[in-house]
């Protein structure tokens, strides 16, 4: 583990720049299971990592220094990581080097400002790889389930949170973003679906993204609490039902002035290279094409 980085400035002469890492709460170790070491020999040497590394930048000969402290999942089956408020969420293979909590301190010394708390997603195992005499591998599609910040502000805290919800592929499908946790109205709610072509592995293409001005999860007043929406049509489809071939977006809606209906405001051509061609905008400007044009062989 680096214990420390100096960065000089070999050229105008500024400070060294110095950066100091502490690993805390020691190396937690798990048991090997490669395929070159037979089944009855396994030890416990496969390196988990550290729980928490604290970062210090800065020179500490002038007594000025930031101090930042991660927490960090490990892959440790059964295990539990605590964020500063003590809330643990359990760990899990797939989490291994995924942040638990970001602490920012008022200096090295000082008093805590701000935390970022992180609480994993995972979904059903993906693929599996049966292995004789060993465990079963298993692959998995992770995320951020929860993001809650944390700000300190005179003698309490002022918290912000956002919660996801994911489908089998590990794309989100709705994000609640609540504002400020000790009060009401100014939460967000983003829902989005996806246009797939499961055959061709095209499995990311955002069909329509919705946000309204509440919580995931209530029911909002429509059109008033309507915030956004966008709804993208691909490969020169007129239904947002069409299973794209391609992935190129020919046709951008968004809702209209009324919040009842949908105004196109772009459309999309793209020449042999994939790249897109004069594209009309929604007073019906156009922009140019490329020079040279493409040149088919």
């Amino acid at each position: 583990m680096v214990a420390q980085v100096l960065e000089s400035d070999n050229t105008a002469g500024a400070p060294v720049k110095e950066t100091d890492y502490t690993c805390l709460d020691g190396l937690a170790w798990g048991k090997a299971e490669d395929e070159f070491t037979k089944s009855k020999y396994p030890t416990y040497g496969d390196r988990k990592g550290y729980g928490r590394v604290q970062v210090r930048t800065g020179a500490p000969a002038d007594g000025k220094q930031t101090l930042k402290e991660y927490r960090y999942f490990r892959g440790i089956d059964g295990a539990e990581v605590a964020d500063h408020e003590g809330i643990k969420v359990a760990d899990h293979p797939a989490f291994a080097g995924m942040t638990r909590e970001e602490a920012t301190f008022n200096g090295d010394g000082g008093s805590l400002t701000t935390t970022a708390a992180y609480q994993p997603w995972d979904g059903a195992a993906t693929v599996d790889q049966a292995r004789t005499g060993l465990s079963t591998l298993h692959a998995y599609a992770t995320g951020n389930a929860s993001e809650k910040t944390r700000t300190a502000v005179g003698t309490g805290w002022r918290s912000t949170q956002v919660d996801r919800k994911f489908d089998g592929y590990g794309q989100i499908t709705s994000e609640s973003t609540l504002g400020d946790t000790a009060k009401t109205g100014d939460e967000k709610c983003t829902t989005t679906t996806y246009a797939r072509n499961t055959t061709l592995n095209i499995l990311t293409l955002i069909k329509e993204n919705r946000t309204v001005a509440k919580a995931c999860g209530t029911t909002p007043s429509l059109p008033a609490d309507l915030v956004s929406v966008e709804r993208h049509y691909y490969d020169n489809a007129t239904s947002l039902e069409t299973t794209p071939t391609k992935g190129d977006v020919t046709k951008l809606e968004e809702q209209d002035e009324a919040g009842i209906g949908y105004l196109t405001t772009s459309t999309d051509t793209y020449d042999i290279h994939g790249r897109k061609l004069p594209s009309t905008d929604a007073l019906g400007s156009t922009t140019t094409a490329y020079t040279p044009p493409p040149v088919r062989r």
